[in-house]
């Protein structure tokens, strides 16, 4: 009794047999195959054995790598396919790649979603190797066996014949190709005759467009009129109506066949979590562009374009069939097995573009649906459910209409007529060729659909050689020994088989020219480490080989089959395989590369050293080291080779030193000891640092001595006439111009004197850019609008001009507004209030002046919509004017099922600005580059994929863009980041490259929130550069490394999980290697009850201040807020935190205490809980001492919605 249960036919526009998926695949050619394949392996099977996941059921076979042709992998790889049988449960996909314990495979794999690996395009990623009669090594790959059929590169079928390919040669163009040169393709040898070879004789299987296995699989539903619902998810790219309307044209064909009972229904789009072949879940579903990643690889006009079947039974049913269709289906009384539940899958990347027209779509998914309906494939080449797509469009021919009259009857119907055998071949042929012999034939039948080949040597039985197409009158049969060989041809179709031809005779002399001797041999790896790497090498020669003789390359030699060795030092080594056999010899050589053990080791001078005394660091390290990194215990680092470092103070310290050579690490730790010094009194050496040496006027520059000699007093003059015996002096300058700023700093002993020179700039106006507002409509009915707050921190009045950019071709609009020292004002619909645009998205340029000091504004903003519960919307930061330059990067992108990713450019100037875009994918690859015009004063935003085509219907999980302009000062980029579920945006503002070697992410977290939300960090991260660098990230006293690649993009996914945390919240320290840092972004989200997300992004701190405001903040009816406030700074500070109301009054003030590195958050009502809780708008304001570090933040919570918004502080 059959027992599978779950069955898939794939449509590789190969369509497969079978119960119940099938699959289509385009035949990709050897080249292709060999190109989209991200690892190619030789290796052995060590086993096979069936596990159950998610009710579905997968086969894993452990292979034992002998040898990577391409890319990476490990000794021992597990390739995971579909199908299989465990714990009672089967499941069978038709084309999947068969594994057998022992077989020696050459495989063609991608990393798997289930992990480990899969083959790529099924049964076409996987070859077996076998060897000819005469000796020769084969890798070889059932075609035919494998329950698929295929069609070439034009679809049309790919006429039946057993071409394999000669190993030698074939390895050989493997290595070719992935070292991107040409390569031979003359390694093809026409049905082989085989060492072993079948010892019986099989006839043709019967293929009826009915599942030919015992049991028949139907939708009993249908009987009783009810009906079947489907739904479909995602969409394909380059359909109109996303592949829906083929869809739909397909389940027509078979719903509008009245005289058979089928009731599919099309109920709209699938909501909540996918099912698909893996995952059943009692829903029906038609899956557009492989959300669930079921089918390796993408489809580029080769490889699988979709799967589909029924893969749910439930129990069995009885029905009466109206009349015989075969031997294996007949009429009267039937038991069927109930099917429950379809899918049907289509591949990533399948589109017209890629071959696949909208015709020939429909056909597939039209095919598919039959398969959903319990039926396989049909031998009638003009039939819907032929085994190939035929051309004709997704229409019921005679023979799919048979089946379905036969499995879902509607009334009485007129059987079928008999079909008979074909006609046996006659007149067969048999002459010798060298080692081979050709045969011909006559074809006497007009009705075959293959024709096969057997073959017996001398008086033994019979046995399949392969088979060839209908009409074919001719074959090579290859590979033969020294003897005499009888041959029969028979024909073949859904009725049976033919009785056999005349039997020919053909001999094969003795003296034919033996096969030729050649020496060749694969290698485990071909670089590795003295005294470590154990070099495996497997002989692959081909011939008569009777004798074998290696060598090593450094004096060492061995005679054994498949050596092993370990070289003792570093260096070239040449390998030579010499092979003697019938009086002949022949070689093969390959390089080995050998590299010493990375080993750290490192030694310092002098030995005892003391205070402040210079201590050399020697790198004594080994093995070909590329880049140090030294920590010396105090929080310096350097780079260098050989180091020199003082101690300031007393102390043992851990000095690291940690190597690199490509992705090798190793390190090696010391304590040094460094005794004080003899107690001196030293000379006083005045020094001093300027928090600006460009300020403007009546800015105020802070003073900070650095003097060293312990001064006890201290005299300052500031160049204007002005002075200060204070240590650390505030100072602003009333006039613009050049002044020299003079420090006597003494003590009772010495006295010494510092000058810096201060040049002062005129009052420039402030200037800053919201890249993005709006007031208008949105997807799925929404409705979105920007409200902008304006707050004057400065001492003086403030004149503002806000000036709206709007799309190529609009109107600037302009508006005056006056502020009040500490006022702030709120505008909830800015385009509208403020400028009078009922519709239009653009951005806003805010300006203003003060009468006699640079105006000090601060300003938030947020873009919103209204949901079903509260509104969902973004926070978009001003930009100023030195973040405008003319190298801009974004990193966050995401364009896959669950996010799709908006881009918007600005250009506040008077003039058209060129920009070159360039996207990255999460490997550092370019994905695609754009050349725009941005015209003068204006704004657009348009989609990924519009600047992007390349990334339409390709899932990206994260990429980057850098914008590259000539214009500075003028133009910015921005995304916005859209949840496909929730509609919710995150914001991503492009930013200049850091300068520095740190930053702080001032809030991640993994936390339960108000409302029952559960909060967590996502952190992606990019490298600019050309180079690799290594990015520590500190937590909680936790420290994880991260390594990027040139250009590579990383998302880190709860990152507190990460380090170790299952909970918390705090500020994140990310420090880095090299002159270049990573661009960072930070999105911190919680999920609804629909699978969809809500979040806001929190980026990297500009600066840190001894003051910060926020504006824009809300507790009422419909918001609540939480404030945040870090200590950026080494030392603890006590910090005031006030709230300022819209007229600037002080609404509430408390005092806080922060230890260095602390983060503080709380609600509004718990910092205040003297204050009411309906206090309306409000601006934050914590302020420090002169010498305070400190950052704070704003989140706004939509008390209905649950959506957050984060406003940074200035």
């Amino acid at each position: 009794m059959n027992k599978f249960r779950v069955y898939g036919l794939t449509c590789v526009l190969m369509i497969a047999a079978a119960a119940a998926n099938a699959t289509t695949i385009v035949m990709p050619t050897d080249g292709q195959l060999i190109a989209k394949s991200p690892v190619i392996v030789t290796g052995t099977v060590l086993s096979t054995s069936a596990v159950e996941r998610n009710g579905a059921v997968w086969t894993e076979a452990r292979v034992s790598v002998a040898n990577v042709m391409k890319g990476n992998a490990p000794d021992i790889i597990t390739v995971r396919e579909l199908g299989g049988e465990a714990n009672g449960r089967f499941t069978k996909i038709f084309g999947t790649a068969e594994f057998h314990a022992g077989e020696r495979v050459l495989l063609f794999i991608e990393p798997s979603p289930q992990g480990g690996y899969r083959t790529m395009d099924l049964f076409v990623g996987k070859m077996t190797e076998a060897r000819q009669m005469n000796g020769r090594r084969l890798w070889m790959r059932d075609d035919v066996g494998a329950d698929a059929v295929m069609l070439d590169a034009n679809f049309q079928p790919i006429k039946a014949k057993n071409v394999q390919r000669d190993a030698v040669a074939f390895e050989t163009f493997v290595a070719d190709r992935v070292a991107g040169r040409a390569g031979s393709a003359n390694y093809g040898v026409e049905n082989p005759v085989l060492e072993k070879t079948a010892t019986s004789e099989n006839g043709a299987k019967e293929d009826f467009t009915l599942i030919s296995e015992p049991k028949v699989y139907r939708w009993t539903r249908f009987d009783s009129g009810a009906s079947a619902a489907w739904f479909s998810a995602g969409t394909q790219s380059g359909y109109s109506g996303g592949g829906l309307n083929e869809m739909q044209t397909a389940m027509s064909s078979w719903t509008s066949y009245s005289q058979a009972k089928i009731f599919y229904t099309y109920s709209g789009v699938r909501t909540g979590s996918l099912g698909g072949l893996t995952a059943p879940n009692g829903v029906n579903e038609v899956l557009f562009n492989d959300p669930n990643n079921e089918i390796s690889g993408t489809f580029t006009g080769s490889g699988v374009v979709g799967t589909g079947g029924f893969n749910g039974v439930s129990g069995t049913a009885q029905w009466n069939a109206p009349f015989t269709a075969d031997a294996s289906h007949p009429a009267g009384a039937q038991t069927s097995f109930t099917i429950s539940e379809g899918n049907l899958t289509i591949q990533d990347g399948v589109s017209p573009s890629t071959g696949i027209s909208s015709s020939r779509l429909a056909e597939i998914v039209a095919h598919e649906f039959g398969h959903t309906l319990g039926l396989g494939h049909s031998n009638d080449n003009t039939a819907l459910m032929y085994a190939y797509v035929t051309g004709l469009g997704p229409a019921l021919r005679s023979d799919d209409q048979v089946a379905a009259r036969w499995l879902y009857p509607n009334g009485s119907v007129a059987p079928p007529p008999p079909l008979n055998p074909p006609a046996a071949p006659s007149n067969l042929g048999a002459s010798a060729a060298g080692s081979n012999v050709n045969l011909t034939w006559t074809d006497n039948a007009n009705n075959e659909t293959s024709q096969s080949v057997y073959m017996a040597t001398g008086s033994g039985a019979f046995s399949k050689v392969g088979d060839v197409s209908a009409d074919v009158v001719g074959a090579t049969v290859s590979g033969f020994t020294a003897g005499t060989y009888r041959f029969y041809v028979t024909a073949s179709n859904s009725a049976g088989s033919s009785t056999g031809s005349n039997i020919a005779t053909a001999t094969v002399s003795g003296g034919t020219q033996p096969q030729q001797l050649v020496a060749a041999f694969n290698v485990s790896t071909q670089s590795g480490t003295a005294n470590v790497t154990n070099f495996l090498f497997t002989d692959q020669s081909t011939g008569p080989v009777t004798s074998r003789s290696w060598t090593f390359g450094d004096g060492t030699s061995s005679t054994s089959t498949n050596p092993a060795h370990t070289y003792a030092s570093a260096g070239q080594f040449t390998v030579t395989l010499t092979v003697t056999g019938n009086g002949t010899s022949s070689q093969a050589s390959k390089v080995i590369s050998v590299s010493n053990t990375l080993t750290a080791a490192f030694s310092w001078s002098p030995a005892n050293p003391s205070v402040n005394d210079v201590i050399t660091f020697n790198d004594q390290s080994t093995g070909g080291v590329s880049s140090w990194y030294w920590t010396f215990g105090d929080g310096s680092i350097s780079q260098q080779q050989n180091p020199t470092k003082q101690y300031a103070a007393s102390g043992s310290y851990s000095v690291t030193l940690t190597l690199a050579r490509g992705t090798e690490t190793a390190s090696v730790s010391k304590t040094i000891v460094v005794t004080a010094s003899s107690p001196t009194v030293p000379p006083v050496v005045a020094a001093f640092d300027a928090g600006n040496t460009s300020p403007i006027v009546g800015e105020n520059v802070t003073f900070t001595d650095r003097s060293t000699g312990s001064p006890a007093n201290w005299t300052w003059s500031f160049g204007d006439g002005a002075t200060s015996t204070a240590q650390n002096p505030v100072h602003a300058y009333n006039a613009p111009g050049s002044y020299t700023v003079m420090l006597f700093a003494a003590n009772a002993f010495t006295s010494g004197t510092a000058s810096k020179t201060i040049t002062v700039a005129s009052i420039a106006p402030y200037r800053s850019l919201i890249s993005a507002a709006a007031q208008q409509g949105g997807l799925g009915g929404t409705s979105w609008r920007t409200e902008l707050s304006l707050f004057n921190a400065g001492t003086q009045s403030a004149n503002v001009t806000a000036l709206f950019i709007p799309s190529a071709g609009g109107s600037m609009v302009t508006r005056s507004i006056f502020l009040a020292p500490h006022q702030s004002t709120t505008y909830a619909n800015t385009l509208l209030d403020l400028f009078g645009i009922a519709n239009g998205a653009g951005a806003v340029a805010i300006e203003a002046t003060s009468p006699s000091t640079a105006a000090q504004l601060r300003v938030t903003s947020r873009t919103f919509t209204n949901g079903s519960r509260g509104t969902y919307g973004q926070s978009v930061p001003d930009v100023r004017s030195n973040d405008l330059e003319t190298t801009l990067y974004l990193t966050g992108i995401q364009s896959n099922a669950a996010f799709r990713t908006n881009i918007g450019l600005v250009n506040r100037g008077g003039s058209d600005v060129g920009a070159t875009l360039t996207l990255y994918d999460s490997n550092g690859n370019t994905v695609s580059t754009a050349n725009v015009t941005i015209p003068a004063n204006s704004y657009q935003q348009s989609s990924l994929s519009q600047f992007f085509p390349e990334t339409a219907g390709r899932s990206f999980n994260a990429m980057s863009m850098r914008m590259t302009t000539t214009a500075a000062d003028v133009v910015t980029a921005c995304a916005s980041v859209i949840d496909n579920s929730s509609q919710d945006p995150v914001y991503m503002q492009a930013m200049p490259a850091r300068s520095g070697s740190s930053m702080t992410i001032p809030a991640i977290g993994r936390a339960n929130g108000a409302n029952g939300t559960f909060w967590r960090s996502d952190l992606m991260f990019f490298n600019p550069s050309n180079d690799h660098i290594l990015v520590s990230l500190r937590y909680a006293g936790t420290t994880k490394t991260l390594g990027l690649n040139a250009h590579e993009t990383y998302l880190v996914s709860d990152i507190l999980t990460q380090f170790g945390f299952s909970s918390g919240n705090g500020p994140l320290a990310i420090s880095w290697t090299g002159s270049v840092a990573p661009v960072v972004t930070n999105r911190t989200y919680t999920t609804d009850g629909s699978g969809g997300t809500f979040g806001q992004s929190i980026d990297p701190i500009a600066a840190f201040s001894n003051e910060m405001f926020v504006p824009g903040l809300r507790a009422d009816v419909s918001y609540r807020s939480n404030v945040g406030v870090l200590n950026g700074g080494t030392d603890a500070e006590q910090l005031t935190v006030s709230l300022l109301s819209p007229a600037g009054f002080e609404l509430g003030s408390t005092q806080i205490v922060l230890q260095p590195g602390e983060l503080m958050q709380q609600s509004v009502t718990s910092l205040f809980p003297n204050l009411s809780s309906s206090i309306g708008s409000f601006t934050l304001q914590v302020r420090g001492d002169a010498n305070a570090k400190l950052f704070a933040y704003g989140s706004m919570i939509d008390n209905a919605s649950g959506d957050p918004v984060f406003f940074a502080g200035r």
